[in-house]
C-alpha cells in the first residue's frame, strides 16, 4: 500500500513542478518566452543572465516555494519518505514539465527547496557557498553542481543511516548532473559561458 502512497506523492510533486516561474515571469513582465532567449532553459540562471537580478531572484524563490509546498503537503499526508518523493517529483516536473512540452529548467532551485525542508541551516550554508563559488570562478554551473554535491556529503555526515534521505539526495544530484551535462562538456573544453547578468533590456511600452 505504501508504494502507491509514495507514487501519488511523487505525482503531486511533479504537478507542482510544472508551475514554471521563469516562463510566467518572462511572458508577463518581459513579453518574451524564456525558452527562446539565452540558453533556452526555463530556470533561474537563464533568467538572471537574460533579464537581470530581480527576475532571477523571483524565479529562484518561486521554484523553491513550489517544492517546499509540495514536500510539506506530502509530509502531512504520508510522512518523511512521502516528502522526499514529492521533492524529487517536483524537480522532475520542473525539468520536464508537460505544460511546456517537457522543456523546463535544471532543477537547482527546486533542489534548494527540498534541502530547505530537510534542514534550513544546511540549505543556507550550501546556498551561500554555491553563490560565492560561482562568483569566484565565474561559472554558475560550477556553483550549482557544488551545491548539490554538498547536499549528498552533508546527508552522509549529518544523517548517517538515513537511507531514504540519502537516496533522495543522490537522486537530486543525478538529476542536476544530467541537467548540466552540456555545461560539464563546455567546462571540460573551456568554452562554458561566464556568469553575466541582464543582457536583455525590458521592452519599452507603446505610449501611443
Amino acid at each position: 500500500m505504501e508504494i502507491w502512497l509514495y507514487l501519488a506523492m511523487f505525482l503531486l510533486g511533479y504537478f507542482f513542478g510544472n508551475v514554471q516561474s521563469a516562463y510566467f515571469l518572462s511572458k508577463e513582465i518581459m513579453h518574451k518566452d524564456i525558452r527562446t532567449v539565452g540558453s533556452g532553459s526555463a530556470g533561474t540562471t537563464n533568467m538572471l543572465r537574460s533579464f537581470g537580478v530581480k527576475l532571477g531572484v523571483l524565479t529562484f524563490v518561486g521554484d523553491l516555494i513550489k517544492t517546499v509546498i509540495a514536500v510539506a503537503i506530502a509530509r502531512w499526508i504520508g510522512g518523511e519518505i512521502a516528502g522526499y518523493c514529492a521533492g524529487i517529483g517536483s524537480i522532475i516536473g520542473h525539468n520536464w514539465p508537460f505544460v511546456l512540452g517537457f522543456h523546463g529548467g535544471k532543477g537547482i532551485a527546486c533542489t534548494a527547496g527540498l534541502i530547505l525542508m530537510v534542514n534550513p541551516f544546511m540549505m543556507l550554508g550550501l546556498f551561500t557557498g554555491s553563490i560565492l563559488l560561482a562568483i569566484i570562478v565565474g561559472f554558475m554551473s560550477v556553483g550549482s553542481l557544488a551545491g548539490v554535491t554538498g547536499f549528498v556529503v552533508c546527508v552522509l555526515i549529518i544523517y548517517p543511516g538515513n537511507t531514504p534521505l540519502l537516496v533522495a539526495a543522490l537522486a537530486a544530484w543525478a538529476l542536476a548532473v544530467f541537467g548540466h551535462r552540456e555545461n560539464i562538456k563546455r567546462l571540460i573544453k573551456g568554452t562554458e559561458n561566464k556568469l553575466s547578468i541582464g543582457r536583455h533590456k525590458r521592452p519599452t511600452r507603446d505610449l501611443k
